[in-house]
């Protein structure tokens, strides 16, 4: 019948991956299990090819569970990785309490709204203190 539940959670394998991915993240999220590194992708790579690996040597009845212990700690350090907050950039808010001293590097040019010219951001201001920036950015004002 198509409308019956399932009984046991072996009927439903999604579920059953979805729960290492879950406590992944939440390991991340309450205990911060890793910073914020790129060793944690050479992590991610090594664990798929540890998946593939596992993949073949499953076929010998010795080593059946080292398919499932593989895709399960893939599944899990996946979830622990895409739940790592990555350090903040030094982008400038736009609000009223930011400022930014700059020098035009090129003659404003008029659009339907707005003005687009390039300029080169010395110094950036936010929450009362002032810091030293060299970048040139294309403004829109």
């Amino acid at each position: 019948m198509i409308n019956e539940l399932p009984v046991s959670i072996n009927e439903v394998p999604f579920f059953r991956l979805i729960i290492p991915f879950v406590a992944g993240i939440a390991c991340q999220y309450w205990l911060s299990v890793l910073p914020f590194s790129w060793w944690n992708y050479i992590l991610i790579i090594l664990l798929l090819g540890l998946v593939i690996i596992s993949f073949f040597l499953a076929s010998y009845w010795i080593f059946r569970w080292s398919f499932g212990l593989a895709i399960n700690l893939f599944l899990f350090f996946s979830g622990v990785i895409l739940s790592i907050k990555q350090p903040a950039t030094d982008k400038l808010l736009v609000n009223s309490s930011n400022r930014a001293i700059v020098y035009l590097l090129d003659n404003p040019q008029l659009r339907a709204k707005s003005l687009r010219t390039q300029v080169e951001v010395r110094y950036l201001q936010s929450n009362n203190s002032w810091w030293s920036n060299q970048r040139k950015n294309a403004r829109l004002f």
